[in-house]
């Protein structure tokens, strides 16, 4: 299978420390799920240095301050999430070229590890989001609900149930969705009174959840990997029946209710690679062929038009 690059650095220079204490850092750099105007630093330290204070920084190619971490972190052990907060008229695109620094203490003075890099800030794939059902209040809670995520055209990207017992007073699941625009909903609530009862999502670097208590259903909208879909001019329209485009291992999945008509795919620099036209309710293209990355899907029919973006492995 076709992977997309992974952001996993080694170090090109340092200042007063050796250089394999900088290669021992795997480095992965995104924005923040939920919120673009975070960017999330995550490390996996494979040796036994303890970067002490550790504060990451992003400067563009001009040597311009894009993201900073205020300090929140003891040190760095083995695994460790950091959030830099994007500073004001900065918001990067999804690829730029820059750097990485880390500037972080050691036993008797500061140290850097410096990292020129390609930034790809938006997943190469589906991520992981956490829906749960949690009660922080004295009083045990009892029962069951159902959960779904819907997407913008309000087709289920994932869906299950939460179950509270005297073992269990923060229930949790998992999904995995591109970025877009979804609803959390919780549904058919059939939990006990008391307690009080909240519906989230993780992870998320300020908590997402709705506090609730003896309502039916529970719905929180919410944007994920926002500047990941907002960063094209290619909006989708809105109207007629609903088109469900969505991507996985091989192949690119499309489905509606009314007949597909006009299919085409787009790499992102405006090349057409892929036309259909068909007046089935499915259809699937196969990716062989396609190299790793990001295409735009545009399907046209008599009821509008859909327009997706999707990532290739």
């Amino acid at each position: 299978m076709k992977k997309l690059f992974t952001l996993i650095f080694f170090a090109f220079g340092n200042m007063s420390m050796a250089q394999t204490a900088c290669d021992s850092l795997d480095i992965d750099v995104k924005y923040a799920p939920f919120n673009d105007s975070f960017l999330q630093v995550h490390v996996y330290n494979q040796s036994q240095e303890f970067f002490g204070y550790p504060i990451f920084t992003v400067y563009n190619s001009n040597g311009d301050t894009v993201a900073v971490e205020t300090l929140n972190f003891f040190g760095i052990g083995q695994e460790s999430l950091h959030t830099l907060n994007v500073k004001p008229g900065m918001l990067p695109l999804s690829w730029f070229n820059g750097t990485l620094t880390l500037y972080y203490q050691t036993v008797d003075s500061y140290a850097v590890c410096s990292w020129p890099i390609p930034f790809s800030l938006c997943p190469n794939t589906c991520a992981t989001v956490y829906p749960y059902l949690s009660n922080i209040g004295g009083a045990q809670v009892f029962g069951t609900a159902e959960w779904e995520i819907l997407d913008s055209n309000l087709q289920v990207a994932a869906s299950g149930t939460f179950t509270m017992d005297t073992t269990t007073q923060y229930a949790t699941d998992s999904a995995c969705l591109l970025p877009g625009d979804y609803t959390l909903k919780v549904k058919n609530i059939d939990l006990t009174a008391g307690g009080q009862k909240y519906v989230g999502l993780n992870p998320a670097v300020q908590g997402m959840m709705v506090p609730f208590n003896n309502a039916d259903s529970v719905e929180m909208p919410y944007q994920f990997f926002e500047a990941c879909y907002t960063s094209t001019s290619v909006k989708e329209t809105k109207k007629g029946i609903a088109t469900n485009i969505h991507s996985f291992e091989n192949s690119i999945y499309i489905n509606s209710p009314d007949a597909l008509g006009n299919i085409a795919v787009y790499s992102m620099d405006g090349r057409e690679v892929y036309s259909s036209n068909t007046q089935k309710t499915t259809h699937a293209i196969n990716l062989s062929n396609f190299s790793s990355g990001i295409y735009i899907v545009r399907v046209s029919n008599k009821s509008g038009t859909t327009v997706r973006k999707v990532y290739i492995e």
